[in-house]
């Protein structure tokens, strides 16, 4: 999945492999169709970008991502069809230049600005799970069992913004969306109440908080460093015998309730995490 910051033009990109390998279609051409998280086709059998073998392109305008929302694209050439998905985000917990300012990710050869986004949505990824709650605005649809009474209890917590919402597949007209009141613990209030039933409520929002705090962000481009440098150390490790006779104990994730091996990461799970420990 790619993040892209929403209000930029950014270029979706997929590539075609046969047996692995990089493989031009034939013809080498390749057509994509866009589609938003709640249904609405953006993009209609766009024609696609050829930039080198089996790898296409396509450019989507500021005015395109303007929104939260999670894209889904579907390229198709003679090859086949391949869907990716690319979610629009409020922010980062770290940038690029970021990541560059760490000596050992400096090295652009070694380390590609795509290969920092890719960790960088893993080290995001794992913290919002960890914590139940995401650091900067994100997007989420759900389906959800109605309530019966005022109050609705959506998956993410910290919602800003409820964008639509349906009940029994009847929109809820815009008075009754604007009237809607959303708290930070993640209930969402409606005067007119949550008719009860299975799946029959379906609600678009957004979520998280307005920007990143600092230690997060810290915590997120020490946890992608991670991922991207190897370490002489195994990572099934839990200790190791020094040249002194001693023993040095390592942090490794999975060991005694530590979700990663970074301390730093874990210290910031334990003071943002909204999810109630399991003794």
């Amino acid at each position: 999945m790619q993040r892209v910051l929403k209000a930029t033009t950014t270029t979706l990109s997929v590539t075609f492999t046969v047996d692995g390998i990089p493989t031009d279609p034939s013809p080498a051409t390749a057509t994509v169709t866009i589609t938003r998280a709640d249904g609405t086709v953006i993009v209609t059998s766009g024609t696609a970008v050829r930039t080198g073998a089996g790898v296409f392109t396509y450019t989507l305008s500021s005015a395109q991502t303007t929104n939260l929302d999670i894209l889904t694209a579907a390229w198709t050439s003679s090859l086949g069809t391949i869907s990716t998905i690319t979610e629009i985000v409020g922010g980062f917990l770290f940038t690029i230049a970021d990541a560059r300012a760490d000596s050992t990710l400096s090295d652009v050869a070694k380390y590609p600005t795509a290969l920092i986004q890719a960790a960088r949505t893993v080290a995001e990824e794992v913290l919002e799970r960890a914590c139940g709650v995401a650091f900067v605005p994100r997007y989420h649809r759900e389906t959800l069992d109605g309530s019966g009474t005022t109050d609705l209890a959506p998956s993410w917590p910290r919602v800003s913004s409820v964008t639509a919402a349906s009940v029994d597949g009847t929109a809820l007209a815009a008075g009754d969306l604007t009237g809607l009141v959303a708290y930070s613990s993640g209930g969402i209030y409606n005067l007119n109440g949550w008719y009860g039933g299975r799946g029959n409520v379906t609600i678009s929002y957004t979520h998280g908080y307005p920007y990143a705090p600092g230690r997060v962000g810290l915590a997120a481009l020490k946890l992608a460093r991670r991922y991207l440098v190897d370490s002489p150390v195994s990572d099934r490790a839990t200790s190791m015998s020094t040249p002194d006779g001693g023993t040095q104990f390592f942090v490794t994730a999975g060991v005694r309730s530590a979700i990663t091996d970074i301390p730093e990461a874990n210290a910031v799970i334990q003071e943002y995490s909204l999810i109630p420990a399991i003794a």
